[in-house]
């Protein structure tokens, strides 16, 4: 199967998960529906990035409402993240947070207010439109050339990610977004040479924890403001959540600690990628 084929069938496969999980999130903004959608989302990102780089002579491949989508749905689920953190972190002492967590309820019915108001503006046209287009897109290079533009295309993301790596803590979240998307692309097209089977599960590795990484960022920045805005320097919460930002922030440092030797974003700043 060349490129522009393993392109359309991903691009079809989760332009349906968007569909059919719409009608889902009008009802309840239920956590799995929420992240399937956000996935999808990406996944066609990753697919129109790769268009995009393989047609420069045809108009943009581009689904701005889908990505408006994405993000609306990305605060939302900001506030799952909060409320799974908090549990992991101090499960016996919720008691310590009572004003905090009236914060997130608060907050969630807010954005879900929001949510539900741009999900009844918002339509799957655009999708389906971009479907057609690639459907009827000619190849614009012979497959051995599509495939070796492909191979360029993502030892440029590697060297991206070398140059940011050498200040990983600040990148780590700009680093998994670049990785994220050749990660999507060696998955559909296959390793095909350019990575080990070794340097993919690194790969994922490095993934899951940069993502960790990032929700633990968001975390602490929410209840910095909650801190700043809603609570007395005196008063107990504020105290409380003061040790627990030192506890996630001790955490997050770990976290990119550990993403250490064997993590694929220092063997990327070693060159060691093909």
């Amino acid at each position: 199967m060349n490129i522009h084929s393993i392109l359309n069938v991903n691009y079809k496969q989760n332009k349906e998960i968007v569909v059919l999980n719409l009608p889902l999130l009008t009802k309840s903004f239920e956590a799995k529906s929420v992240h399937k959608v956000r996935v999808a989302i990406k996944k066609l990102k990753a697919c129109l990035e790769l268009f995009n780089h393989l047609y420069r002579n045809e108009a943009p491949f581009e689904i701005p409402a889908t990505g408006s989508l994405f993000k609306i749905l990305g605060k939302y689920r900001q506030w799952d993240v909060v409320l799974e953190n908090l549990d992991h972190f101090r499960l016996a002492d919720m008691l310590l947070f009572p004003e905090f967590k009236k914060h997130i309820i608060y907050s969630k019915k807010e954005i879900a207010r929001e949510c539900r108001s741009f999900l009844q503006e918002y339509s799957e046209t655009e999708l389906s439109a971009i479907e057609s287009r690639i459907a009827h897109v000619g190849l614009a290079e012979e497959n051995a050339e599509s495939e070796l533009s492909v191979t360029k295309l993502i030892k440029s993301k590697f060297a991206k990610v070398k140059r940011l790596s050498l200040h990983k803590e600040v990148n780590a979240h700009n680093i998994r977004k670049e990785l994220k998307s050749v990660y999507y692309w060696i998955v559909w097209w296959g390793e095909n040479g350019v990575v080990s089977k070794r340097e993919m599960k690194q790969l994922d590795i490095f993934l899951e924890k940069a993502g960790s990484w990032h929700d633990l960022l968001i975390i602490g920045g929410i209840i910095k403001n909650f801190r700043r805005y809603y609570l007395a320097n005196t008063d107990g919460e504020n105290q409380a959540l003061k040790q627990l930002t030192e506890d996630i922030n001790k955490r997050r440092k770990k976290l990119i600690r550990n993403i250490g030797r064997a993590d694929i974003a220092h063997q990327l700043s070693l060159g060691t990628f093909k």
